[in-house]
């Protein structure tokens, strides 16, 4: 077969394939969404627009990585109201709402179809095979709360992935929710104790340091950092320098 015949055919099949799961996404989510692929990092759902958004796959990703990208995002086509949603990320920071809300509806999304159990284990072990997170370049044990609870409700036990005891119950109440209305309500908890946690620290360093320096510069960087984002913002899901899991363009 010529480059072009060999071109020609690949992108016959992928538009078969993209049918296909495109069919299988409405099935799931009983409604007839909208599918499209895009030159994206990973799926996504627009709960108003309804529109189930899919990375254009390169040939060597397996089924199960498609499976598990449609139905993470059926689950949130089926569970995750729009109006709530919209009102909630007005209330409480929208990545710490995004990872338990991520938690429920891949929980959700796996008792109402059981055999998405050992499809979803597959391909986060296949997602990790290839470093879709990022972690190669990440130390597990610094990153913050919120990272850590979205690796371990998405892919499981990860080697160094620990919580002390206070984040331990975090991860228990999140293991047990089922509506959105607790989703929300646990995300600002968790965004109440992760600013308590901050203002202690500063004042341990505060303590620490005036008993030991006279130059307040320092201290005053240090403070600047701890008030950016960076115990809120993610380092993962995915790694923004991951291809593999899009078609080279250009």
């Amino acid at each position: 077969m010529d480059y072009t015949k060999k071109v020609k055919s690949n992108k016959e099949e992928k538009m078969k394939v993209t049918s296909y799961k495109s069919t299988l996404a409405k099935l799931l989510a009983e409604e007839n969404l909208i599918v499209e692929q895009k030159k994206v990092h990973t799926a996504s759902f627009d709960v108003n627009s309804r529109i189930l958004t899919l990375p254009v796959f390169k040939e060597n990703v397996s089924n199960d990585v498609v499976d598990l990208f449609i139905s993470h995002e059926v689950g949130h086509a089926l569970e995750t109201p729009a109006v709530e949603w919209m009102v909630a990320v007005k209330e409480v920071r929208k990545s710490i709402l995004n990872v338990v809300e991520d938690a429920r509806i891949e929980a959700f999304i796996k008792r109402k179809y059981p055999g998405l159990k050992s499809i979803h284990h597959r391909a986060y072990k296949e997602l990790m095979s290839v470093d879709f997170f990022g972690l190669s370049k990440l130390e597990i044990e610094e990153l913050n709360f919120v990272d850590r609870l979205n690796l371990f409700f998405k892919v499981g036990f990860i080697e160094n992935l620990s919580f002390d005891n206070k984040e331990q119950k975090f991860v228990d109440k999140i293991s047990n929710i089922r509506t959105f209305n607790d989703a929300v309500l646990i995300s600002k908890e968790i965004q109440k104790f992760i600013e308590e946690r901050i203002e202690s620290n500063k004042q341990k360093y505060f303590n620490e340091f005036n008993s030991e320096n006279e130059d307040k510069s320092e201290m005053n960087e240090f403070f600047e950092e701890m008030d950016s984002e960076n115990e809120y913002d993610s380092d993962v899901y995915p790694s923004e320098e991951n291809d593999e899991f899009e078609e080279d363009w250009g």
